[in-house]
C-alpha cells in the first residue's frame, strides 16, 4: 500500500510539472503553414490561456498562461526559426486521498477515511522550451493555393522552472527533455489543410526527487515516450475556420531509485508505460490578416487502464509582426499621341 501511494504521488507530481507545458507544445492546425505564407523576418507572438481538470484517474485542476515568441527567416522555399521559445506560468492543484499518502492506517487515528484529501499545490514559472524548426514548402498550383510543406522541430526543455526538492509538487521538472517532431502537411481544394506528425521524447534523470517518509533525495527516471497527431482544418469563410485534431501519446515507464547505505540503489517501484488518446476541436477567428484568435476544447477520450485522463478549455491569441510588401508603382501613363498637321492646299 505504501509503495502504491509513493507511485501515485510520483505520477501526480510529475504530471504537475509537465501538464501545462506539454499542452502548449502540441501544435495546432496550420501552425506550420504560417511559415509558408508569411514573409521573411516575421515575428509571431502567441499567448495561450488554459484551464485543465482531471476527468478520470488523477483529481487535479490547473490554470496556465503560456507565452511564446517565434522569429521566422526564409531562404527561398526554406523556412527557419532560429528563435522560438515557450514560457509557461502555472497554478496547479492535485488532490490525493490522505489514506494513500499515510498508507491507509495511522497509529494515532486507526483506519483513515478515504474522503480526506491532501492538496498538492504548485505555482510559478515553468520550464522554458526552445523549439528551433527547419522546413520546406512546395507549390503545386499557385492559383488554387495547393501546396505541400514538411518540417523538423526539436523541442528542448531546460530545467529552468521553479523547483524545490522538499516539495511533492513543483512547476519545474528539474530535468532536460529533448523531443524531435517530424511533420508533413498538404493544402488542397482551396479551403482544406491536412497535417500529420510523429515525435519521440527523451528525458534525463531528476536526481533531486523527494518521496514522503524518505529523508533523502532520490532519482526519478523515465523511458522515452512516443506520440503522433493528425489535424484537419477547413475554411468556412475568409475570416474563420474550424479544425479537428487527434493525438495519441505513449508515456514512457517511470522508476524511482533510492540509494542504499552501501552506495547501491534500489527501486521503490515503477509506473508502467501507458497510452492516452485525445481529441481537440478548434475554432479560429481571423480578426485581421495578422491576428488570429483560436478557441479550443481538448479531451482525453481513451487510454490504457493505468492512464489518467483530463480535459482543457483554451484561448489562444496570435499576432504576426511583418512589413506588408510595398505595392509596385503604377505604370506610367502612355505617351500622348501627337496630332499630325493637316496638309495645306
Amino acid at each position: 500500500m505504501v509503495i502504491k501511494s509513493f507511485l501515485q504521488l510520483v505520477a501526480i507530481s510529475l504530471f504537475l510539472s509537465t501538464a501545462a507545458r506539454s499542452s502548449a507544445q502540441t501544435p495546432d492546425p496550420r501552425d506550420y503553414e504560417v511559415g509558408y505564407f508569411v514573409p521573411s523576418k516575421t515575428t509571431i507572438i502567441n499567448t495561450y490561456l488554459r484551464h485543465q481538470a482531471g476527468i478520470k484517474g488523477r483529481n487535479y485542476s490547473a490554470d496556465a498562461a503560456v507565452f511564446r515568441a517565434t522569429y521566422i527567416l526564409k531562404l527561398g522555399d526554406v523556412v527557419i526559426t532560429p528563435f522560438d521559445a515557450i514560457l509557461p506560468v502555472v497554478d496547479q492543484r492535485a488532490f490525493v486521498p490522505l489514506a494513500n499518502v499515510l498508507g491507509g492506517v495511522n497509529p494515532a487515528f486507526g483506519q483513515l477515511p478515504t474522503d480526506f484529501n491532501l492538496t498538492l499545490h504548485a505555482t510559478g514559472l515553468g520550464d522554458v522550451t526552445f523549439l528551433p524548426t527547419i522546413g520546406h514548402g512546395v507549390t503545386q498550383n499557385a492559383t488554387n493555393h495547393t501546396h505541400t510543406w514538411y518540417a523538423l522541430t526539436t523541442y528542448i526543455t531546460a530545467p529552468t522552472g521553479q523547483y524545490d526538492s522538499s516539495k511533492l509538487a513543483n512547476v519545474g521538472s528539474n530535468r532536460w527533455t529533448v523531443n524531435p517532431l517530424l511533420m508533413i502537411g498538404q493544402r488542397f481544394l482551396r479551403a482544406f489543410t491536412l497535417e500529420a506528425m510523429v515525435n519521440a521524447a527523451f528525458y534525463t534523470d531528476n536526481d533531486a526527487y523527494r518521496l514522503p517518509s524518505v529523508q533523502q533525495e532520490v532519482t526519478l527516471k523515465q523511458s522515452r515516450s512516443l506520440g503522433a497527431a493528425a489535424h484537419l482544418a477547413i475554411d468556412l469563410h475568409p475570416m474563420f475556420y474550424v479544425g479537428t485534431s487527434y493525438f495519441v501519446v505513449e508515456n514512457g515507464r517511470r522508476d524511482v531509485l533510492v540509494p542504499t547505505p552501501d552506495g547501491a540503489t534500489v527501486s521503490r517501484g515503477e509506473t508502467a508505460s501507458n497510452t492516452v488518446q485525445s481529441f481537440r476541436l478548434n475554432f479560429g477567428l481571423r480578426v485581421t490578416p495578422q491576428t488570429l484568435i483560436l478557441f479550443q476544447w481538448n479531451e482525453d477520450v481513451a487510454g490504457t487502464q493505468s492512464a489518467s485522463r483530463g480535459r482543457f478549455l483554451g484561448l489562444r491569441i496570435s499576432h504576426a509582426f511583418f512589413k506588408a510588401p510595398t505595392p509596385p508603382p503604377p505604370p506610367p501613363p502612355p505617351p500622348a499621341k501627337k496630332e499630325e498637321p493637316e496638309d495645306e492646299e
